[in-house]
């Protein structure tokens, strides 16, 4: 994809671009298969013009580039709804059908909620599509077959807490997909001489800095995206000092590597615009305390716990939650939905009991089940108000999952 204006002289720097191409690779570029595809204002007599001096007859914007539109119009859900007829068509195979319910679950974790994933990294995807994606993932979990609907026992809440707290860990599919939108942010503030930074920067941040600067109300769609994912990477974002020379005192989190800090306090007029490097002894790089304790003396311990660069390293952006200080999906995946694991001796055994013990995954499954209710026994169905069948079968009590695994006498024969 090639990027230009619609005078002549970049047409031609294209063209003798793609003539040195050819001349070095004997390659030659296929017109009729190429396309231009033009901004809305641009005049019919301009794209004539342009069309002739590139010899591309074909106008484009309508068809799809690395799976992804090449234009976005209103109606972005109608955009992305391939991916849901992509995820049922692989979900409906007849090798899907014939899954055990460990199978569905690998499946559903490696291959279905993947589906998504190289489109959620650029564009977030709308509310209502998220929820047609999840419906096709809970009807392909619960569903013997595509053309016969089961009770679903379990709500998807449960379904995608993470297996420490004892459920399936499927990925919530807004969540994870904030989690690859702030993969792009964190790209974009850890190296802002590449490529995609140093564009985007140069649209949207001339006034203000990358993490403060607002939506405008003329925005493209991936640049929403991407500061949807920032919301999510500034809740954990700290930097580590290093020479001090662009950490701004007053604006940027540099005080703590626990949680994002920066001075509070008031502030005076020749301060605003102090950048760490000047609370620092020139040549030496340790602090110059009596300046800190003028400026800043409600924070003077937090400041002297702070070790800058001997040798003169440049300040760097640190992702807190991770151990090593770079964001990954995993550790940005757990922020998005808020996840703690509990740590109550009674908790963790039933968590062993239930994942870590030494049986087949297929049995797993089904201890799951049996912990959430969500066997079709008398009890459960009774729950939900399906009363003509509640006793067991052998001996006319109410069927539970105690009384059918352990307290029925055709039980303790088996």
């Amino acid at each position: 994809m090639f990027f230009l204006d619609t005078e002549d002289r970049s047409c031609s720097s294209l063209m003798e671009i793609l003539h040195q191409y050819k001349t070095s690779s004997n390659q030659l570029i296929n017109t009729s298969k190429s396309s231009i595809s033009f901004s809305p204002k641009i005049l019919q007599v301009i794209r004539e013009r342009v069309k002739s001096h590139l010899g591309i007859a074909q106008e484009g914007g309508v068809s799809k580039y690395l799976g992804l539109p090449e234009h976005f119009g209103r109606r972005k859900k109608d955009l992305f709804t391939s991916i849901v007829d992509q995820i049922k068509l692989k979900a409906a195979g007849w090798a899907s059908s014939q899954l055990s319910s460990a199978g569905k679950l690998a499946m559903l974790k490696a291959v279905l909620t993947a589906k998504p994933s190289f489109a959620m990294s650029c564009f977030q995807l709308p509310v209502s599509l998220c929820s047609r994606i999840q419906s096709a993932l809970t009807r392909f979990w619960w569903d013997a077959s595509p053309d016969k609907k089961k009770m679903c026992w379990v709500a998807w809440d449960k379904i995608t807490a993470p297996k420490a707290l004892g459920d399936l860990g499927v990925r919530d599919i807004q969540a994870f997909n904030t989690t690859l939108l702030a993969k792009q942010v964190w790209r974009i503030v850890s190296k802002p001489e590449c490529l995609l930074s140093r564009v985007l920067r140069g649209k949207y941040c001339s006034k203000k800095p990358f993490l403060q600067v607002d939506a405008p109300k003329a925005a493209s769609h991936g640049w929403r995206s991407i500061l949807v994912g920032r919301y999510l990477l500034i809740t954990n974002l700290s930097k580590a000092i290093g020479d001090g020379e662009i950490t701004r005192v007053w604006k940027d989190p540099w005080l703590s590597m626990e949680l994002p800090s920066r001075p509070v306090g008031p502030m005076q007029e020749i301060h605003q615009d102090l950048f760490v490097a000047d609370l620092l002894c020139r040549g030496t790089r340790e602090w110059n305390i009596p300046m800190i304790q003028s400026i800043l003396p409600q924070h003077v311990p937090e400041i002297l716990r702070i070790k800058p660069s001997i040798t003169g390293a440049e300040d760097s952006y640190v992702w807190l939650t991770s151990s090593s200080g770079v964001y990954s999906a995993k550790s940005g995946y757990y922020v998005a939905t808020a996840m703690e694991i509990i740590d109550s001796t009674a908790n963790q055994n039933y968590y062993k009991a239930t994942w870590r013990c030494k049986t087949s995954p297929k049995l797993h499954l089904f201890l799951w089940k049996i912990a959430q209710g969500a066997l079709a026994l008398g009890e459960n169905l009774a729950k939900r108000g399906l009363v003509s069948n509640v006793t067991c079968r052998h001996c006319g009590e109410l069927e539970t999952a105690e009384h059918i695994f352990l307290h029925c006498h055709f039980t303790r024969q088996i």
